[in-house]
Formats: C-alpha cells, structure tokens, sequence
C-alpha cells in the first residue's frame, strides 16, 4: 500500500458474518442511559453512520437491532460487537508508549518536562 492511498488505510471492514448476540451479563457497572434528544432525522443518520461498517446484507437485520439500542440506551454501541470476555485497562506501566513525554496523556506531566 503506497502512502497516498489513504482510502484503503482507513476502511473498517467487519467480517461478513454477524457474530451472536452476547447474552446481557447482570450485575456488571455500567454507564447510567444517557438521554438523546435526536430528532428522527438525526436518529436515522445515526442508524446510517453505524450501518456504514455492515455489509448490506446484514443492513435490515442491524438497523432493527442499533435502533433499539438508541431507545433503550441513549446511544448506538453495537453490543453485538462487543469482544468476548472481561475488559479491563492496564496500568500505565503497562502500556506500549513510545516515548516518555507521550505518557502524560495517560498519567498526566512527565516530572520535570514542564517548568513554571
């Protein structure tokens, strides 16, 4: 791939085959739902932008599915997606940093980098 092909370097292709639904774990911390006040215009853009990774085969079946998840959460976070298994962050130490002034993104300043 050259360097200017760029609309190759940021396509996000799904496998043609959806995965099954993941059985909703109780009892897990989740994020309160969140109200969106979306017009049913800026709803069906929403449905479409998620659409836009989903072979169009599969488009009736995951438009019914995202649009539940507008309704019931607020948002579109395509749970069907979600990887199996716990999901936890690591600890800063623990991340692949290339430098480290890049790790006062995660930790906040590098002591000593910045004067007052």
């Amino acid at each position: 791939m050259a360097f200017y092909d760029v609309d190759n370097a940021m396509t996000v292709k799904l496998d043609y085959e959806l995965p099954k639904v993941p059985a909703f774990r109780e009892g897990i911390r989740r994020a309160p739902r969140r109200e969106a006040h979306l017009s049913e215009a800026d709803k069906a853009l929403a449905i479409r932008n998620a659409l836009r990774y989903i072979h169009p085969d599969h488009h009736l079946q995951m438009a019914r599915e995202f649009a539940r998840e507008l309704e019931e959460h607020g948002r579109i976070y395509g749970y069907r997606f979600r990887p199996e298994g716990e999901l936890h962050g690591k600890p800063s130490r623990m991340r692949r940093l290339r430098s480290k002034d890049e790790s006062c993104r995660w930790c906040g300043p590098v002591p000593g980098r910045y004067r007052s």
